[in-house]
């Protein structure tokens, strides 16, 4: 694979997307309150979860091609408006989904890292 370091440093960027994500979720799913609480707390939980598996399985591919997954978080932000909230996490969805479509990009015809990007995306 001739792109295999800008390609692993494109997942990295997406790994860490993913793990700020995960516990910026999980920290909301925790302090979401009054009425919003029933409807977001499972809402959150289940978002931090998928972030997680994200990072997992993209983990497993950057050390397929020989790289080092990077284990980093940004910016967790918080807030007490659950709108807010939301804003925060499509604004991490989106840098992730910026991330992903750079590492397809660079990918080969038939690969499977390509299939699995073009499934995820």
């Amino acid at each position: 694979m001739k792109n295999r370091q800008e390609i692993i440093e494109a997942l990295n960027e997406a790994i860490q997307l993913e793990h700020t994500l995960m516990l910026q979720c999980e920290h909301q799913a925790l302090t979401v309150r009054g009425l919003w609480r029933a409807a977001y707390n499972p809402f959150f939980t289940e978002l931090s979860d998928e972030a997680r598996d994200h990072a997992r399985k993209f983990g497993q591919k950057v050390v397929g091609l020989g790289g080092n997954p990077l284990m980093a978080v940004g910016e967790i932000k918080q807030s007490d408006d659950v709108f807010e909230m939301l804003e925060f996490d499509l604004e991490l969805e989106r840098r992730a989904l910026a991330a992903y479509s750079r590492a397809l990009a660079l990918c080969e015809e038939g690969t499977v890292l390509r299939s699995m990007l073009e499934g995820h995306l």
